[in-house]
């Protein structure tokens, strides 16, 4: 079986993944924002955004042993994930000095809304993200490595960060902005070849996390929108039927009031967003 070493003997390598994804999801909101700052992220907290950067090989690129698919998200750290930290492998050690500034780093971003002179570059330091990297394989197995959760291998964190790099690339070339001649075979085919040389046809973007008591401006697109009204109902279904389901077996007060916030806060969610809908129509 491979050797799996912990994270005190990778930190060096783990850190250098997670200030490169870090590079990638502040390149991203420059370039995002350098043109004027989008109405639909106003006033949004910046937990909420993410950023995810994804690579699938075409089929008549693979190999029988090579990569399919490379897929890297990036968050603002979380105080959940942080509290979380001494209880996860390679962080059970980690003195209560370390884990404290995590928290004040994640109370810091937790209290931050996006707006157009946000510096988001002293908001969220090299240690202000958590980065989750998975790499999937013709044979079926996979590369996986994140920030605050597990023991990666070596070769784990070398995938995540050559990706995080090509991503970075990415970000600093921009796309060509002339139209390609698709009629002219040898422009076609050179532009190809500078996008596989770049590490292949890699998507990057931003999505806001679906959550109850998101924001919700006006700006939204419909199809954010959309989504965001049929992921709230699913969750006030769900926590109404489990909130039934423990009071009807007497359930303690504290866990039914959970429930219950869990499933008003959903609701006034799912609510608001079709009430934007509405005004659409």
């Amino acid at each position: 079986m491979p050797r799996r070493d912990g994270f005190p003997t990778n930190k060096e390598m783990v850190l250098e993944f997670n200030e490169l994804s870090r590079t990638s999801y502040i390149n991203k909101y420059n370039q995002v924002t350098e043109g004027g700052f989008p109405p639909m992220l106003e006033d949004k907290p910046l937990d909420a955004l993410y950023f995810r950067a994804y690579k699938i090989i075409p089929e008549f690129m693979r190999t029988d042993d090579g990569v399919t698919a490379e897929d890297l998200r990036v968050e603002p750290l979380q105080e959940h994930q942080v509290n979380s930290m001494t209880s996860t492998l390679g962080f059970k050690d980690t003195p209560e000095e370390v884990v404290e500034h995590y928290r004040d780093v994640a109370r810091l971003i937790g209290e931050t809304t996006l707006h157009s002179d946000l510096d988001i570059v002293s908001i969220l330091p090299p240690e202000a993200v958590n980065a989750d990297y998975t790499a999937h394989y013709s044979t079926g197995r996979t590369r996986h490595i994140s920030t605050f959760k597990e023991k990666p291998s070596k070769a784990s964190i070398a995938s995540g960060k050559f990706f995080a790099e090509q991503v970075i690339q990415l970000l600093e070339d921009r796309p060509i902005s002339k139209p390609i001649d698709t009629s002219d075979f040898s422009e076609a085919f050179e532009h190809i070849r500078n996008i596989f040389e770049r590490g292949g046809p890699i998507s990057t973007g931003f999505s806001l996390s679906m959550r109850p008591n998101l924001p919700l401006n006006g700006h939204e697109s419909r199809e954010f929108l959309d989504a965001y009204a049929n992921k709230m109902f699913e969750i006030s279904r769900n926590a109404g039927d489990r909130l039934a389901i423990v009071e009807s077996y007497g359930g303690v007060e504290s866990l039914v009031e959970s429930l219950r916030y869990g499933y008003e806060a959903a609701n006034a969610s799912y609510l608001r967003a079709q009430e934007l809908l509405d005004k659409n129509r």
